[in-house]
C-alpha cells in the first residue's frame, strides 16, 4: 500500500499555523480520495502543541492516518494520550536529535525538553509501548526502534498481553 510521511514544519507550522492546518487537511483529504496512507512525523518538543492543533481535527473526517510520537520528549505521554483518545493510529519512536535538543536548550537558557539520559528515553518508550499494547483493541500502535533490547521487550510484552499478530506491527 502506498504511504507518505509529512513533517508539519515543511507545511509552514513554525511560521503560519493556520497555513499548516489547511495544508495537512488538504493532503489528508487527497490521501483519503486516493487510498494513500498518511503518516505525520513528530518533530521537536516545541511543536507538540501545534502538532496536536493540526492533527486532532483530522479525526473528524473519517479514514485513517498515523501520528508519530517520540518517547524522548518530556511531554510525550500527554501527547500519546491525546492522540490515542481520538482513535488515531500511533507510530511510537524514540526520537531524533536528542543531543541537539539538549544543547539548544542549554545555549538559550531554556528548560531541557527531552530526557537527558538515554536510559530514561528507553524506559519511557517501554512504558508507552505497554500502554499502547494494553489498549490495542482501541488504538493501532506501531513500534519503531533499532534497539535490540527494546525490540525484545516489545515482543515479550506482546506475548504476555496475548496481542494477536494482526494487532501488532
Amino acid at each position: 500500500r502506498l504511504a507518505i510521511s509529512v513533517k508539519l514544519s515543511q507545511l509552514g507550522l513554525k511560521f503560519d499555523k493556520k497555513l499548516a492546518r489547511r495544508m495537512i487537511l488538504k493532503i489528508y483529504k487527497d490521501c483519503l480520495d486516493r487510498g494513500i496512507e498518511l503518516e505525520i512525523d513528530i518533530e521537536g518538543p516545541e511543536t507538540i502543541e501545534d502538532t496536536l492543533a493540526c492533527v486532532l481535527p483530522l479525526a473528524r473526517f473519517g479514514g485513517e492516518f498515523r501520528q508519530a510520537v517520540a518517547s524522548n520528549q518530556l511531554k510525550s505521554e500527554k501527547f500519546l494520550v491525546a492522540i490515542a483518545r481520538r482513535g488515531i493510529k500511533i507510530r511510537l519512536v524514540k526520537g531524533a536529535y536528542h543531543d541537539l535538543e539538549i544543547l539548544w536548550a542549554l545555549r538559550h537558557g531554556w528548560p531541557v525538553p527531552v530526557y537527558r539520559d538515554q536510559r530514561q528515553t528507553d524506559a519511557n518508550y517501554e512504558a508507552m509501548a505497554v500502554k499502547l499494547m494494553t489498549h490495542h483493541a482501541l488504538v493501532d500502535g506501531n513500534y519503531a526502534t533499532h534497539n535490540l533490547r527494546t525490540i525484545v521487550y516489545c515482543l515479550c510484552a506482546k506475548q504476555h498481553l496475548k496481542i494477536p499478530d494482526e494487532r501488532f506491527a
